[in-house]
């Protein structure tokens, strides 16, 4: 078996609760995979994690980098991630990185995190369209083939985003990367990432830098990409219509790691979907986990009853702005 290193990022506050529910998911639910080593990042000086955080990983045999990593973009967090996964890859023995967002549990063994075939990247498309391009005169186009130029790449290849069913250029979402060291993919992330905060280069929407700049640095290097079957990464955070009927999951047990995202930090009333996986066996003791740490908040009925009607008196106005 290949030597593997999962790497995850943990800083004070809401991080901290997440990052305990994955740990002790994957701990709890990884069968032969539980005992991967994980190496958890503190890269931003001012985002120190408590006393209990470090207990906690220590009992859970997580290893904890305190490095400040993060000095020039302190304002944009997500640039921890090119950050702490360039840093691994230049020290790190394994012949796998494993990076994984932190707001995500696991309630089965994750076979293809550790199981390339021929594959140098293991990946997941993003849920929707969002900032990606058809590559056919959309509002993303410019910014696509601007990322491209910079970057010098030469051949555009596509995916299909797996809740919306559309057909873009390359665009993956960064919550599960599961990379070959000797790619050396993270350290050309960083390469590309700083080379584009340079040039001023942004989406629309800037949050996505990294993600944006991530898969352009995919199609540049021209990797072999085997996507991760609907199970991993699995999003229970949706605005749009699912369009993609090959999404669903009916079976709970069949689901591998779930991306929450922001899921219970509001008072929303959930999904089905969502109360059925929590129901099951195995995520009834997630739920447990999720409470006990922090990233389940008990909201009141009506609490979740007047965050309802803020989001429909919202969406509403947003319809209207777009007619205006």
């Amino acid at each position: 078996m290949s030597k593997a290193e999962i790497i995850i990022c943990t800083e004070g506050g809401y991080l901290e609760s997440s990052s305990k529910c994955l740990v002790d998911s994957f701990r709890k639910f990884a069968g032969k995979y539980k005992d991967t080593p994980i190496i958890s990042y503190q890269p931003r000086k001012d985002h120190r994690i408590s006393r209990d955080t470090k207990k906690f990983f220590e009992r859970n045999d997580v290893e904890i980098i305190d490095l400040n990593l993060n000095k020039n973009y302190c304002d944009y967090p997500l640039a921890n991630k090119p950050l702490i996964t360039a840093h691994r890859e230049s020290v790190s023995s394994a012949d796998i990185l494993i990076f994984l967002d932190s707001d995500t549990f696991f309630i089965n063994e994750p076979g293809e995190l550790f199981d390339f075939e021929d594959a140098e990247a293991v990946l997941r498309p993003t849920d929707y369209k969002s900032l990606g391009t058809d590559n056919a005169g959309d509002r993303n186009n410019f910014y696509w083939d601007s990322l491209y130029k910079q970057l010098d790449v030469k051949i555009k290849r596509y995916t299909t985003t797996t809740v919306s069913n559309e057909k873009i250029l390359e665009y993956y979402n960064t919550g599960h990367i599961a990379a070959l060291t000797e790619k050396q993919l993270f350290q050309q992330w960083l390469i590309n990432f700083n080379k584009i905060m340079e040039t001023g280069l942004k989406p629309k929407n800037r949050i996505f830098i990294e993600q944006t700049v991530f898969s352009a640095t995919v199609s540049q290097m021209e990797l072999k990409v085997k996507q991760f079957s609907k199970g991993y990464n699995y999003p229970l955070s949706h605005k749009y219509k699912i369009l993609n009927p090959d999404y669903f999951v009916k079976d709970p047990s069949h689901l591998v790691s779930i991306h929450y995202h922001r899921l219970f930090k509001r008072p929303l009333f959930h999904s089905s979907r969502t109360k059925k996986i929590l129901n099951s066996e195995k995520g009834k003791e997630i739920n447990e986990m999720l409470i006990k740490y922090g990233v389940k908040k008990q909201f009141s009925f009506f609490s979740k009853l007047k965050h309802l009607f803020y989001f429909k008196f919202k969406r509403k106005l947003n319809k209207l702005s777009k007619r205006l």
